[in-house]
């Protein structure tokens, strides 16, 4: 069953992290408030604003504790999720939705694109060695001429096939 939404917005405040004490897996917990523009009935233009809470667990929560902030722009794609309890105090049974983040893209520094500040950060980058020049591939055989009496294991020499002893099925 397919559980995957994908939603971008600004964080209203900076991520809340902290370890589990057990386990000491990584947990960020987000807001992002979304608005959406429109003219209502009187054509005036109005605003609505959702807020959605999100979760970040491991290196994701790490990641994001690390370089969001309050106010950043962030697209994310995750899965939607409940959580269900019941209120102590009333004893009524309460549930709230949020995202469960799976990926997220980070904001770009004020006044670079993303991929502007992708390759400012240079310090990891690796030079990767030059392709080899391509080696002339050999002449296709012409099949034509031969005839189902012929000796068809000659005609059809190719080195480039694995042995079937190489095959991993």
């Amino acid at each position: 069953m397919l559980n995957t939404i994908m939603i971008q917005g600004n964080l209203t405040r900076a991520p809340e992290f902290r370890f589990l004490q057990k386990s000491n897996i990584a947990l960020a917990k987000i807001t992002i408030c979304n608005n959406k523009y429109f003219n209502n009935s009187n054509n005036e233009k109005t605003q609505k604003t959702c807020f959605i809470e999100c979760e970040l667990w491991g290196r994701l929560a790490e990641i994001a504790n690390q370089y969001l902030q309050k106010g950043d722009k962030v697209s994310l794609v995750g899965e939607l999720c409940q959580s269900v309890w019941q209120d102590e105090s009333t004893g009524q049974m309460r549930s709230k939705h949020y995202i469960k983040v799976n990926e997220l893209d980070l904001p770009a520094k004020k006044g670079q694109t993303p991929a502007q500040e992708l390759s400012n950060n240079t310090e990891n980058y690796v030079d990767m060695p030059q392709q080899e020049q391509e080696q002339p591939q050999p002449q296709a055989q012409n099949f034509d001429n031969l005839r189902p009496g012929d000796n068809w294991d000659k005609a059809i020499v190719d080195d480039n096939f694995p042995n079937d002893d190489d095959m991993p099925f």
